[in-house]
């Protein structure tokens, strides 16, 4: 497996707070890597200077080889990244197909005075986008929920459908920000199966953040813990689990 996001020595500060220094991370491609660590140990930060919300004071973010720290949200998600949020951000007057084909939208030509003339060009384009939207609901099973209101399914099919939102922009690397946050047992398990798929049918690099130890340790391939905005461990889960720096960060020193 080749590198396929790299950071280097990266970092960034709000005033006086570090939130993130000194950052050397590898992300392979078509694995599943989580990246773990008590609340403020800087983990969204990192998401968000993936996906250019934020930009570093110090160090790079390479994507496939190239520079894409200084550049803007919306060119990085062109480029092949995606993410999804902690709290779900469904459009709640849209359909399940609507929010998924909303994710589409950056990858579909159509000038305003195509929008006006509605062309044979426009309504083949426009079918095409359907098409894929509706493909992406298969793969997180949800096809026959297609017409339905997003906001009217239970809360981890709603996750379902922003993950589907998410991949359907074109991502080669899809960055997830604790979905398992709310969730079920169920659920949970029905979550770790469908990134689990998603891995095997889409060929998907995934970065996960998730406090829930159990999907973590059940689903990643490689953990990164984090711990006031350092890297303090890396490794499989099993050899995570019983680092005495990860114990200390997550329950405290002992006597």
């Amino acid at each position: 497996m080749h590198v396929l996001l790299e950071t280097r020595d990266l970092g960034i500060q709000f005033g006086g707070l570090v939130a993130l220094q000194g950052l050397n991370l590898r992300v392979k491609s078509e694995e599943i890597l989580g990246v773990i660590g008590p609340n403020g140990a800087g983990k969204t930060t990192l998401l968000n200077l993936m996906t250019g919300v934020y930009r570093p004071t110090s160090g790079h973010i390479l994507f496939k080889g190239n520079l894409i720290d200084r550049l803007a949200p919306h060119t990085i998600a062109f480029l092949g990244i995606s993410r999804t949020f902690q709290n779900i951000r469904l459009i709640p007057f849209l359909s399940v197909l609507e929010n998924v084909m909303l994710g589409r939208a950056l990858r579909v030509k159509e000038s305003p005075l195509d929008s006006i003339l509605l062309h044979s060009k426009v309504k083949a384009e426009r079918a095409r986008w359907r098409d894929f939207a509706e493909r992406m609901l298969d793969y997180v099973g949800l096809r026959n929920e297609a017409d339905k209101e997003a906001i009217s399914l239970p809360y981890g099919k709603q996750r379902a459908v922003e993950i589907a939102r998410a991949i359907a922009t074109g991502a080669e690397l899809l960055l997830l920000d604790e979905p398992g946050a709310g969730m079920s047992k169920q659920e949970k398990e029905e979550l770790m199966n469908l990134i689990r798929d998603l891995r095997a049918r889409m060929k998907i690099t995934i970065v996960l953040i998730e406090h829930d130890m159990k999907i973590v340790l059940n689903l990643v391939d490689r953990a990164v813990v984090l711990n006031f905005g350092v890297k303090i461990a890396e490794g499989p889960p099993d050899t995570i689990k019983s680092d005495t720096k990860v114990i200390e960060a997550y329950l405290g020193a002992g006597d």
